[in-house]
């Protein structure tokens, strides 16, 4: 469970913000060390995060966080008595990325709340004034030439063949022949054919 919770709880942060939380299970290669154990017993201490205090990229240590004994479940919607453990981890993290408590009605708000899921507009401008906005989403690919949209093949690439290698021509001619079979070939794809041909 804490580490489908960890998983949540780094890409409600990654979706605001320019850092990108990831897990590892090695201990040895983390940054944010993450533990169950008892705190101060049911209903009161959740979670406790020790702050990145003094640190730079050559100056860090593993923070450790504990998450005490609780009744946790995973679900936007607990039931009575029950405390969501992602957002219980993601306020956890937003201490290890550096922020202190908020007010009431963000993720950082010193208390749980059962109204508050994801990092809000406090939140989210605090985070950003650390680690700047989140990139952009990389558009999607354009359709290859060689398999337009229209589902149409297109025209078989003009490649200039040197009169003196026959074997090249006879196996150009026979790509012309199976073009439709084979539609992802392209002329870049024929000059390296051609380069790697013995010479005749």
């Amino acid at each position: 469970m804490l580490y489908t919770a960890a998983a949540r709880a780094c890409d409600l942060w990654n979706a605001v913000c320019g850092i990108k939380l990831s897990l590892t299970a090695d201990p040895r290669h983390c940054h944010i060390l993450i533990e169950s154990g008892r705190i101060d017993g049911p209903g009161r201490v959740l979670a406790m995060s020790e702050l990145p205090c003094g640190f730079s990229p050559s100056n860090w240590r593993v923070l450790r966080q504990t998450y005490d004994l609780e009744a946790f479940v995973i679900a936007d919607n607990p039931p009575a008595g029950k405390i969501d453990l992602v957002r219980v981890m993601a306020h956890e993290l937003g201490h290890a990325l550096g922020l202190g408590h908020l007010s009431p009605g963000t993720l950082m708000a010193p208390t749980y709340s059962t109204e508050v899921a994801t990092p809000q507009r406090g939140d989210v401008l605090e985070v950003i004034a650390r680690y700047g906005h989140p990139a952009p989403a990389a558009p999607p690919a354009a359709p290859s030439p060689a398999s337009p949209a229209s589902g149409s093949l297109p025209p078989i690439p003009d490649i200039p063949i040197p009169a003196g290698r026959p074997k090249l021509r006879r196996l150009f001619d026979l790509f012309k022949q199976i073009w439709s079979l084979v539609p992802t070939i392209t002329a870049a794809d024929w000059q390296a054919l051609e380069a790697s041909l013995p010479p005749e």
